[in-house]
């Protein structure tokens, strides 16, 4: 049986895809339970159903249902979309604030994989995928390790400390 039942963060906005009037997006879906890795998904909406998935934006919750197939005009496979509709609406985008630096975190921590927005408001928005990782405390080990080499930031710059005119010996 060919079924796909997928919900998962649109990843690009709807556009065409081929020349038959099919509509198309990305669709993204956590690969593991770690968030290391994330599944594409291609989506394609022929164009004589009537979904509507224009409004759809990235960052925005979506369920599918559909078959594994190839467009009429693709050479990919994809998810043929019987059914797609939105869950949840994306996250309004952060508000530009100044940093006040309060929450640095001296430990060492694990950084959760998560979705970021990009472009946001152009025709290129888009999600981007940022992998796990560690942070607080290599920053902390690299500013130890950069006083203990006399890198520090009030070391003195490598170079001559005498800044007068060379001595003329004549």
């Amino acid at each position: 049986m060919n079924t796909v039942h997928l919900i998962g963060l649109v990843g690009c906005r709807p556009r065409a895809v081929g020349t038959a009037g099919d509509r198309g997006f990305l669709l993204l879906t956590i690969a593991d339970a770690t968030a290391q890795r994330v599944d594409r998904h291609r989506v394609v909406v022929a164009a004589h159903t009537p979904i509507a998935i224009e409004d759809f934006t990235p960052g925005e919750t979506v369920y599918v249902e559909g078959r594994l197939g190839r467009p009429a005009d693709g050479r990919r496979i994809a998810v043929i979309a019987a059914q797609a509709w939105s869950i949840e609406p994306p996250l309004p985008p952060p508000a530009d604030s100044a940093a006040a630096a309060s929450h640095a975190s001296p430990r060492e921590h694990l950084r959760r994989g998560h979705a970021r927005r990009i472009a946001i408001g152009t025709p290129r928005e888009r999600l981007i995928w940022i992998r796990p990782t560690t942070v607080g405390a290599a920053d902390h080990r690299r500013a130890v390790l950069l006083e203990s080499v006399g890198m520090g930031v009030d070391a003195p710059s490598s170079g001559p400390t005498d800044h007068g005119p060379p001595d003329r010996a004549g």
